[in-house]
């Protein structure tokens, strides 16, 4: 790592000083000291001093370790919703990866890119084909729709800071 990440990476532990701080009153003392590693997370993403999973996987971890919270740090991956979140995003990462949606946006363009309208109708078709078998609609859209057309858009030239009103 170059010594801007290491000095964006050493930043996001600044909140970790209010667990020196005694907790405010009203306040749950349990929320109060989980809350310098969410905010320490939001601020890692955001600084982007590496990739988001080892960012969620150190804090995660330095929660666990340094609070003796195991069962309380782990016990959202017990629910099976955010399984299924969480293999979406996954499912899309390899799309990603593997530029499988790139080829699957030149098929549908291949399909129905005479016109822009026709993508839109693609879009809805592949959207009701794969709402029965995905029960969550984040994880549809988010981690297996919106790639394929992102890569669309991209294809088609259309970019949302370069060209935002053509097809994307």
């Amino acid at each position: 790592m170059t010594k801007d990440k290491w000095l964006r990476f050493a930043v996001c532990f600044i909140p970790m000083l209010l667990l020196l701080v005694d907790t405010p009153s009203g306040m749950n003392p349990k929320a109060w000291q989980l809350f310098p590693f969410y905010i320490g997370t939001i601020m890692a993403i955001m600084l982007r001093p590496m990739g988001e999973a080892p960012i969620l996987m150190i804090f995660l971890g330095l929660y666990a370790v340094s609070m003796n919270g195991l069962s309380v740090a782990l016990s959202g991956f017990s629910i099976g919703m955010v399984w299924l979140v969480t293999g979406a995003y996954f499912i899309a990462q390899a799309f990603r990866d593997t530029n499988l949606g790139r080829r699957i946006a030149y098929l549908l363009i291949r399909a129905f890119g005479r016109t822009s309208l026709g993508l839109g109708y693609a879009a809805a078709f592949s959207d009701f084909i794969i709402a029965p078998v995905t029960p969550s609609n984040a994880a549809r859209t988010g981690g297996i729709i919106w790639p394929i057309f992102r890569s669309i858009a991209e294809a088609l030239d259309s970019y949302p800071e370069k060209n935002p009103r053509a097809n994307g």
